[in-house]
């Protein structure tokens, strides 16, 4: 048994779906990440455990809550590939898009992913606010995900203009979720969202407390949404 099946062996009664699905991609996935933790300092998380916990264990919570397999699914802001590459292997059938607009960002995503062989994985080098003006990509995917890369209401305004009609948008929070929920109704029904449910994480260690927001998309978004860039940001709703 390798090093890092043994980090993974230690986290088996908590998740054992991780260890069972692919488990030597997700150690060629653990190198892959390390080698470039120390060649562009990707993150400050270069603990070994930690790797494992808040990077993969925490990716694979998604799979919790949704069934990925073949939806369209969009990464905003893809966070050095997680949770897109875990999520990428453990649902072959199903194709995703990690969105973000810093190149080196992507240039990781893409060189693990070709190491990989995971064909069900592509980039896009854009802004939200640019993209999701963009007939192309705009209400297109079925499923939008993203982690807490930036206030409530800004996300919202970020991610719901990428969602067909019925469709989700998963979003990874912390605690302070439920006061922003509860300030903001006006903006979820200015964007044509309902929130359909919540989900509460504790990682192991202690090491983290998680929440994913499960928003459903009850209409198109209105065509001024979102705004130009730095406009969310600078203007929240």
């Amino acid at each position: 048994m390798s090093k890092i099946q043994e980090k993974f062996e230690k986290y088996l009664e908590w998740y054992e779906y991780f260890f069972t699905k692919k488990p030597n991609w997700f150690e060629n996935l653990f190198n892959l990440y390390s080698e470039w933790i120390f060649k562009i300092n990707t993150s400050s998380i270069k603990n070994e455990d930690e790797i494992v916990i808040k990077h993969f264990l925490d990716s694979l919570l998604w799979n919790d809550v949704f069934n990925f397999e073949w939806k369209n699914v969009l990464d905003v802001w893809s966070w050095w590939g997680f949770p897109a590459l875990p999520l990428a292997i453990t649902n072959p059938w199903a194709k995703f898009t990690s969105l973000d607009s810093v190149w080196k960002k992507l240039k990781v995503i893409e060189d693990i992913a070709k190491n990989l062989w995971l064909k069900n994985l592509k980039t896009l080098q854009w802004r939200a606010e640019e993209l999701g003006q963009d007939k192309k990509n705009r209400e297109k995917f079925d499923t939008v995900i993203t982690r807490a890369f930036a206030p409530w209401t800004v996300m919202l305004e970020l991610t719901s203009c990428f969602v067909k009609e019925w469709w989700y948008i998963l979003a990874y929070q912390t605690e302070s979720i439920f006061e922003d929920i509860r300030k903001n109704d006006e903006v979820l029904d200015d964007l044509n969202l309902i929130i359909i449910d919540t989900f509460e994480f504790e990682l192991p260690e202690k090491m983290w407390d998680r929440i994913i927001v499960l928003i459903q998309k009850t209409w198109k978004t209105p065509k001024k949404f979102p705004r130009k860039v730095w406009e969310p940001r600078k203007n929240p709703l």
